[in-house]
């Protein structure tokens, strides 16, 4: 009955975002020069250009699959795991977790004390109904917050507050990834009238402007929103976007102007096409659904079964999910199965690999990564 429940909901939430209005995002000329700039002069020399072209790989590409096993860490803060999403910082793991009244969580790093909870769940002023964290690669603020066209961040004492930035029209308003490169210039996805796209926010004193850097969608078979869904990753310092699919085995990794693309996909079955909530179905396989993108590598969540299967497992076991490893550069470099399954994010400094998982009584679990 409850895998019922939860497939009735989401199903009516799928109908729901499936009648938004999905437009073409024309392109814009007018780019930010100095921020362009910026980010070309900060950018490291240490990484060769990207090897452009469309590339099969296979899981031997990683190597042996490392099983890493997880510690548990007992809090003294009782929430359940639903819709979570992790950030990482030096000494900081900011959480969105949807709970009955606060949206938000903070616990101290290394060693995960519970700090507080914030940000009212609610309609009103101030309250937040389907938030997401928005990373940024300045010094301060610690993060962004997105929700419903608007942007907070979140204060050094673990406070949202409004943010003077106007975003510009978004398609799609809800659970929006979006990375922020400085309070001028963001990177984000939308939908548009075939797929999705990754999008380049600037802001240049009294303008703005939107330009479409690459267009995510690439079979004709599959023209809705819903078969592109994916995992947006940025590093500043490289230059790079990144996306990985759902609903494909494939990832996309870019410099940031769209201009250098190398496109990895798996020898998989071939997804079936379908309408929006055909595609969101729970009978369809799920390839990649987190990231964590740090300093010198990126890391993809891989499930590569369906929610049903995972939910059968999950009823007898701490079930499992896997992390794989990539360079900026889309190299693959190493390939981990995580003895539960949850959520996840990986550390600043890339030694561990935090989880909040669905499956424990202690929800917080924690993977010491080898060394390279």
């Amino acid at each position: 009955m409850e895998i019922m429940k939860r497939i009735t909901i989401w199903l009516a939430l799928c109908l729901l975002l499936a009648s938004c209005r999905n437009v073409d995002t024309k392109k814009e000329h007018n780019s930010n020069a100095q921020d362009t700039l910026a980010i070309s002069s900060a950018v490291r020399e240490d990484i060769p250009p990207i090897e452009t072209g469309e590339f099969t790989i296979d899981d031997s590409d990683f190597g042996a699959t490392i099983d890493l096993k997880g510690e548990p860490v007992p809090v003294n803060h009782i929430f359940k795991v639903q819709e979570t999403q992790m950030l990482a910082l030096s000494n900081l793991l900011l959480v969105k977790n949807r709970n009955p009244n606060k949206m938000f969580m903070a616990f101290t790093l290394p060693d995960l004390k519970f700090i507080k909870d914030f940000g009212e769940q609610g309609k009103g002023p101030f309250e937040f109904k389907y938030p997401t964290l928005v990373k940024n690669f300045e010094s301060n603020p610690l993060c962004y917050v997105h929700d419903n066209g608007h942007l907070f961040y979140i204060d050094e004492d673990c406070e949202v507050v409004p943010a003077k930035i106007e975003l510009p029209y978004m398609t799609y308003r809800g659970d929006l990834q979006m990375y922020s490169f400085s309070d001028s210039l963001f990177y984000y996805i939308d939908n548009t009238s075939k797929g999705k796209a990754i999008l380049r926010y600037e802001i240049d004193q009294d303008t703005s402007s939107v330009h479409q850097v690459h267009d995510l969608a690439f079979s004709q078979r599959h023209s809705n929103w819903a078969s592109y869904i994916g995992d947006l990753g940025a590093s500043k310092e490289y230059a790079r976007l990144v996306y990985a699919y759902k609903y494909f085995r494939r990832i996309t990794f870019m410099d940031t102007e769209g201009e250098q693309i190398r496109t990895l996909t798996f020898k998989t079955k071939d997804t079936k096409a379908g309408t929006n909530v055909e595609m969101l179905a729970p009978d369809n396989v799920t390839h990649y659904w987190g990231i964590s993108p740090q300093k010198n590598h990126v890391y993809f969540l891989y499930s590569g079964r369906t929610p049903i299967e995972v939910h059968n497992e999950n009823r007898d076991s701490s079930g499992y999910i896997f992390v794989e490893q990539f360079d900026w550069n889309g190299n693959p470099i190493r390939r981990f199965k995580l003895d539960h399954w949850g959520y996840f994010c990986v550390s600043h400094d890339e030694t561990m690999i935090y989880q909040f998982s669905n499956t424990e009584i202690h929800p917080i679990v924690k993977y010491q990564l080898p060394a390279l």
